[in-house]
């Protein structure tokens, strides 16, 4: 079938990796488990994933119906972290990459900077039933509009945009709201230089509107849960962007406990101690 090419520019550090954690690449098997993410918490079920991205379990063993490919720029673009000051909005956004694999991800070579480009191709193998189509369609379109790559993907990491294009938030924020999700666009809009700064402080407010809720939508690591909060900045024109905050439909992605102890984040008012920030519903 034919093949479908995307060029993409990464727009926040992306702490992607293979083995060697200081040695930064974007690679296919991330993409396409940020796809299987947004395929599940879509609607798609167990079934349909196995026939969309195979599997080898059970009842479920099949082969994948898509293959995916990625083609990183010859000449990559590396990010060189700064130092980082203490209490900033950029040090409480960064200090679990800087400290994590005991250091190895915070020098030259270990993120991907803002200007990588890379270009992702898609083909798909089999033909796909029309509702089929549609779910993975739906899933492929949030992951190119909200997606994010590697570590600290949740935190606005590993953040990107269609090379050349902005982005129409309002039709894709439509389709998520409609399937469950909480968010919108936050308050700040500004250059590219500030946007680390922004997303630690949208971060701490988020934080600080859920005291002693642990785990809960940011997640935690005891139990270890996932956060079903995203924070994703966006380009609205050349010289502009802005930050997007989504929370995820809780029955998708948190487990029990969490769901039990802690409230839906999406429109906390953040800490007073940073420029406001708070995130509307639409």
């Amino acid at each position: 079938m034919k093949l479908q090419t995307y060029h993409l520019e990464i727009i926040t550090p992306c702490f992607c990796a293979g083995a060697d954690p200081a040695k930064a690449e974007i690679r296919a098997p991330s993409i396409r488990g940020q796809l299987r993410w947004w395929f599940r918490v879509l609607g798609g079920n167990r079934i349909e994933e196995a026939a969309i991205f195979g599997s080898v379990s059970g009842d479920c063993e099949k082969s994948s119906s898509i293959s995916l490919r990625v083609e990183n720029d010859s000449n990559p673009v590396f990010w060189n972290p700064p130092e980082l000051g203490q209490n900033t909005s950029r040090s409480y956004l960064m200090y679990y990459a800087k400290n994590s694999s005991e250091g190895k991800r915070w020098g030259y070579g270990g993120a991907l900077a803002p200007g990588h480009k890379f270009k992702i191709h898609l083909r798909f193998l089999r033909q796909l039933d029309s509702e089929l189509t549609e779910k993975f369609n739906l899933a492929w379109s949030s992951f190119l509009a909200f997606g994010t790559i590697g570590y600290r993907s949740t935190r606005g990491m590993g953040s990107f945009c269609i090379s050349g294009a902005n982005l129409d938030c309002e039709s894709n924020l439509k389709a998520l709201t409609e399937r469950g999700f909480l968010g919108g666009f936050s308050d700040w809009q500004g250059p590219e230089e500030e946007i680390l700064s922004a997303l630690g402080a949208q971060l701490r407010g988020l934080r600080s509107g859920s005291p002693g809720t642990s785990p809960g939508p940011l997640g935690g690591s005891n139990p270890r849960q996932t956060s079903a909060v995203r924070l994703r900045p966006v380009r609205l024109s050349d010289k502009k962007f802005g930050i997007i905050v989504l929370e995820a439909p809780k029955e998708k992605v948190l487990g029990l406990n969490s769901m039990r102890r802690a409230p839906r984040l999406a429109g906390k008012i953040p800490s007073p101690l940073e420029p406001p920030t708070r995130a509307k519903k639409f």
